[in-house]
């Protein structure tokens, strides 16, 4: 309930409707008194103009604001609120819209003064909390680091912890990684106390991550961001000294103990380290790489990259260079490399992710580290979130953010922008924010079932920095027309790329592209460190467009056959990591050589198999057999099985044919001699063919279908002709029946019967028909003995004159196993014959009362001008009718009517005694309209007689019913005290446990009878035509209430209906009106009713005086529609069932409850809705008192 958004729309008058739902929903069950709470009565009933009282009531209850806007808290007295006139009112919607906007801005505002405060304060606190537990904290911490000589942090947490710092005051700062370092990181860990810095790093590798580029060196803006103060302090001091700082502050290691020779050779170019020195060990690594011709080489070919798609750009791979590097890694693998001492490093992510697809189709273990494992998440989010998807060949696309426009020429001197826009592309995609360095080998592995060892190591460049491995495998992607190198150009990861190997290191890229493409008319590119390389590698002859592969063990091959262009051509050379010879090594378990294809890792044969055939005698029989020459061994031979086929006698004394290894488990062979068809019982198999030896069980298990006759246990007789194998049954031969006639007497109607043996044995019922005469109707028939012994009330007797058994039984409607089935032909009340079965009628069984009946009324005249007899009669004789109907002695007479109509034809529709005949059905009358007839025949139609009014009489009159008719209303009202005051939307919150009637009135309301009258007559006319189910409904338990006889065959029924006491006047003058209900019901818009005041109670609004009104309706519920589940947005009852040529509909629904089916939706009680105002007449008035309290 949103009090702000009703407030400002509660104009339109649909918004009452919402909140007088919102009534039932909030308060409908509330009726136990629940929120009576003592302790905020006195602060609920003072008058709240006060608004500091008014929060009081909101902070008590939430939504106690709420159900004072509508005018009441609970069951409590009305709040008064001062108008903007001064006047007081007792409900927030009788103040105008400015005015109650104008009361929640007071409102609004006093609640947040009252908590404005208090939230700043609350706020204050906090931060002096806070404070103060970290002065706690920092001096625990304290306390012990000063207990230590050495301490360590991050750069990042020596930020954080600035006082933590200061208060340990250290007089020595150790940066290790100082290249890497924002300048600001260590500044922010430097204090007054400070008295030396010692900065370890490399400058000339990776500076620190910024995450805008043109924050960064490579920038043209300048900012130099990204420059660190060991960078900063390094050039300053070598610009003005050289290599040799005086007084030590500038010291510069140059030995490394990584590379061997030849790899180094590639870092001593100018631009790196032109003075670098090899450490002793590097002379000690093995002279050639395992697979390898030599331990350098750069793979140059012209295969372009992918860097434009039709989407945009993304990050550059290249197809060929991956596939290559993949096959070169596996040919390691087969050199018996362990996995993790494997290393393939590229500069692009997009490179990273086809490499990574690969290996997982090799089903090779990768190693991914935790950096670039949230790289390759963060590239696959933006690849989903784009809409773009992997192309054919499975290579990952990634849109790059261009945040950043670069107006400036490339470093080499040319006009081209897009290499400098790729390297901003790359810089902001291709690695996170270094924040602190994962521990080698550390998180972020890709399989965690595989053992570190057991992994190969995929990562960009930049996450490899202060990594090593024995074999590296670089691809650099760049290859295309432009010269546009991208990442290649960067010095600083140049030198990481080419400084991780240890033994070998392998190159793939493009020459062309690296030294400035071939672009007509481009300027000379400017020295970089990668071009200076190159040059490197060509002065060594260490670059070709193949990779030199070698066999140690054929060293003989010529170089050029182990030549390595094209993806596949590494597995097609080296399938086995050697070459395709003929290994031809001698093996050490026999003298010959080894015939598989070359493979070098393996050194002694142990575990290769000879597969030569040799010709070897066996010991366990002696037998020669040939084998293959590693089965050959004694060991082997002991267990072999010989194959030479030998006769032998079997257990079953046949002799056969067999293998030799079979005579140890003769029992085991199965015999497949015929034998004879022969069965157990002498018979023989159908087909004249016996089963073979081994399956000899199936002679005794055989269906023999030989017809013999067998002596029966039970009498000795013989048995009808049986199949051979069923005498094995004991069960069928107990059950067979002898056929053996037998003569006997039936018990019970001592009828001489002829019967078989079994039968007699069995005591099979007698099926003898005897005559039978019902003594109630004097019909006669035929009916077996079996039947006759069910019936309760009969009787045996022999027929004299034909001495045979016969029998009388009642027949009548309580014998519920057997009635008289012949036509009833009695006389029905309206003169014709009852077509109906003559046991489904007891008028004979009742005839004494109902002929009593009938001879105090009038009887039917055909003389007589009209169809009935006065009206005081006709009533008279009706209500005596109604007697013989209301316990359905007779069915419905479905007789032609043939009564005389006045215009002198007959009536030509079905008997609807003792109602009225219909307008004449003859084309020719001129009196076949439905006008309502005149005159005092048909009072019906017209008012009452006993209203004592006039035809032009319009007024309302309300009378006193007699004490009959309140005792009755009364009972009614009492039915189900229990269930009183439980509705789900009771309006009361007293409980009460009866309902006590002050008055019960009459209403005469002629308008509304008019209305009603024709209604009922055209319902009348139509269940002539159409037959319906009488519904049974409890307020007809109590008795008739009106003069004017309820018409039961059409549901003519009295209802109660529940209401709110402003409406009652118009309903009484108007009628009910179904146009004003609600959708939303559980039927639709209709007129709801119900059989139980239980249920209609909680509809009743009391006036002031808290007295209750609650209306007696007379419904004409017709042919009526029973729901079982509930039916919105209904205006209508449904269309009748097919077939219904005339889309007739229902004259009503009736919603049934689950005390009369289970499966209904309603729980307690039925309720019926009528859909039109002219099929209820508010006929009565009830004022019960409500309020009394139960107890």
């Amino acid at each position: 309930f949103d009090l702000e958004e009703y407030l400002q729309n509660c104009d339109d008058d649909s918004y009452m409707m919402l909140i007088n739902t919102h009534n039932r929903k909030s308060y409908g069950d509330d009726s136990d008194g629940s929120n009576n709470d003592d302790d905020d009565d006195d602060d609920n009933s003072e008058m709240i103009n006060d608004t500091h009282n008014l929060v009081h009531v909101w902070k008590i209850r939430g939504d106690r604001l709420q159900a004072w806007a509508r005018g009441f808290v609970d069951n409590r007295a009305p709040h008064r609120i001062i108008g903007a006139d001064g006047s007081q009112k007792t409900n927030i919607w009788h103040l105008k819209k400015q005015e109650r906007r104008t009361k929640l801005e007071e409102w609004v505002k006093s609640v947040i003064e009252i908590y404005e405060e208090e939230f700043f304060d609350n706020c204050k606190r906090f931060e002096d909390l806070h404070s103060e537990r970290s002065s706690l904290d920092n001096a625990v911490k304290l306390r012990i680091l000063r207990q230590s000589k050495i301490v360590g942090m991050t750069t990042s947490r020596a930020a954080v912890d600035q006082a933590l710092i200061k208060a340990l005051a250290p007089s020595i700062i150790i940066c290790e990684e100082a290249g890497e370092v924002l300048e600001s990181h260590v500044i922010a860990a430097l204090t007054k106390d400070t008295q030396h810095m010692i900065l370890i790093g490399d400058h000339m590798q990776l500076r620190p991550k910024v995450d805008q580029y043109t924050l960064s060196v490579d920038s043209p803006y300048g900012y130099n961001l990204d420059v660190s103060l060991f960078e900063r302090l390094v050039k300053e001091r070598e610009a003005k000294y050289g290599q040799k700082s005086p007084n030590g502050a500038l010291a510069t290691l140059d030995t490394q103990r990584r590379m061997r020779p030849v790899i180094s050779d590639l870092l001593r170019v100018p631009l790196l380290y032109p003075t670098l020195l090899d450490g002793t060990n590097v002379r000690e690594y093995p002279p050639l790489t395992k697979g390898m011709a030599t331990n350098l080489w750069f793979f140059n070919h012209d295969y372009e990259e992918l860097s434009l798609t039709d989407d945009g750009p993304r990050s550059p791979e290249n197809e060929f260079e991956a596939k290559m590097v993949v096959d070169l890694a596996m040919h390691f693998v087969r050199q018996k490399y362990e996995p993790h001492q494997i290393a393939v490093l590229t500069p692009y992510a997009g490179q990273l992710l086809r490499l990574r697809e690969l290996f997982q189709s090799q089903r090779v273990s990768i190693f991914v580290d935790s950096r670039t494992k949230a790289e390759i998440a963060t590239l696959e989010a933006r690849l989903r979130g784009r809409g773009q998807h992997a192309s054919s060949a499975g290579v990952q696309q990634v849109v790059l953010d261009y945040t950043t426009q670069i107006d400036t020429d490339n470093d080499d001197g040319s006009d081209d922008d897009s290499d400098d826009d790729d390297i901003n592309a790359d810089l902001i995609d291709s690695r996170p924010a270094r924040r602190s360095r994962a521990p080698r080998g550390g998180e972020g592995g890709h399989m965690a079932s595989v053992a570190m060892k057991d992994r190969m190591r995929l990562s960009t460049v930049d996450n490899f920095q202060g990594e090593e491995a024995e074999v590296v495998i670089v691809s650099s992607v760049r290859c295309n027309q432009k010269g546009n190198t991208g990442f290649l150009k960067i010095n600083n990861r140049v030198n990481v790329m080419m400084s991780r190997a240890k033994h070998c290191l392998i190159v793939f890229g493009s020459a062309n592209t690296v030294r400035g493409g071939s672009r007509p008319g481009r300027a000379a590119a400017q020295p970089t460190v990668f071009r200076q390389m190159l040059d490197v590698f060509e002065k060594k002859q260490l670059i070709g467009d193949y990779i030199p592969l070698l066999c140690k063990d054929h060293p003989h091959i010529p170089r050029d056959k182990l030549h390595a262009r094209a993806p596949g051509d590494i597995p097609r050379m080296a399938p086995n990591g050697g070459c395709t010879e003929i290994c031809g090594k001698r093996l050490p378990s026999c003298p010959h050589t080894c015939s598989e294809q070359c493979h070098p890792h393996v050194t002694d044969h142990l575990n290769i198999q000879c597969n030569i055939i040799v010709t070897v005698n066996l010991p366990s029989c002696g037998h020669t057999t040939n084998l293959a020459c590693h089965k050959s061994t004694p060991e082997r031979l002991k267990t072999h099985k010989c194959d030479k086929q030998v006769r032998a006698t079997l257990p079953c004394v046949h002799e056969a044919t067999i293998l030799c290894h079979q005579t140890t488990n003769l029992a085991a062979i199965r015999c497949n001699v015929q034998l004879p068809p022969t069965l157990p019982c002498g018979h023989d198999m159908d087909g004249g063919r016996g089963p073979p030896c081994y399956n000899r069980d199936v002679l005794n298990k055989y269906e023999c279908k030989v017809l013999i006759n067998i002596t029966l246990p039970s009498c000795n007789q013989s048995s009808p002709p049986i199949e051979c194998f069923k005498r094995r049954d004991p069960i069928f031969v107990k059950n067979l029946q002898c056929p053996v006639m037998v003569s006997s007497v039936c018990k019970d109607c001592h009828t001489p019967t002829s019967k078989t043996c079994f039968q007699t044995k069995k005591g099979q019922k007698c099926n003898a028909n005897l005559p039978i005469t019902f003594i109630l109707c004097g019909h006669n028939l035929k009916l077996p003995c079996t039947i006759l012994k069910k019936i309760n009330e009969r009787e045996y007797f022999k027929d004299t004159s034909t001495g045979k058994m016969v029998a009388t039984i009642n027949g009548g409607q309580d014998d519920v196993l057997f009635r008289c089935q012949n036509i009833c032909d009695a006389n029905l009340p309206c003169g014709h014959k009852c077509k109906s079965a003559c046991g489904k009628c007891t008028f004979h069984s009742a005839n004494a009362q109902y002929l009593s009946l009938l001879s105090s009324s009038t009887p039917l005249s055909s003389s007589s001008s009209s169809a009935y007899p006065t009206a005081v009669s006709s009533s008279t004789f009706r209500m005596n009718v109604e007697l013989l109907t209301r316990d359905n002695h007779h069915q419905i007479c479905s007789t032609k009517c043939d009564h005389p109509l006045e215009c002198g034809h007959l009536c030509r529709d079905p008997c609807h005694y003792p109602h009225l005949c219909g307008p004449c059905t003859n084309s020719s009358c001129v009196s076949s309209s439905l006008s309502i007839p005149e005159g005092p025949v048909a009072f019906d139609l017209e008012l009452p007689p006993h209203w004592n009014m006039t035809a032009s009489d319009e007024k309302v009159v309300l009378k006193k019913v007699s004490v009959m008719v309140h005792k009755r209303i009364e009972k009614m009202l009492g039915m189900n005290p229990e269930e009183l005051g439980k509705g789900r939307d009771t309006r009361h919150v007293k409980p009460y446990s009866k309902l006590q009637i002050v008055e019960v009135q009459e209403i005469q309301s002629p308008c509304v009878w008019r209305r009603y009258v024709p209604c009922r007559r055209a319902v009348l006319l139509q269940h002539n035509t159409r037959q319906h189910d009488v519904i049974r409904v409890k307020t007809q338990d109590c008795g008739e209430l009106s003069l004017i006889p309820c018409e039961r065959h059409i549901n003519e029924v009295h209802l109660f209906h529940g209401m709110n006491y402003k409406i009652m006047q118009n309903i009484m003058r108007y009628g009910a009106d179904e146009r004003v209900a609600s959708l939303g019901g559980y039927f639709g818009a209709g007129i709801y009713m119900a059989e139980d005041a239980a249920k209609s109670d909680q509809y009743v609004i009391p006036d002031e005086k808290d007295l209750c009104y609650m209306f007696v309706f007379r419904a004409i519920l017709g042919h009526s529609y029973m729901s079982l589940s509930s039916m919105n947005d209904l205006c209508r009852p449904p269309f009748l069932p097919e077939p219904n040529p005339e889309q007739m509909i229902y004259d009503s629904i009736m919603g049934e409850c689950q005390k009369h089916n289970p499966a209904a939706f309603l729980a307690r009680f039925r309720e019926f809705i009528a859909y039109q105002s002219s099929y209820v007449y508010p006929e009565f008035v009830d004022f019960p008192n409500l309020l009394i309290a139960s107890g």
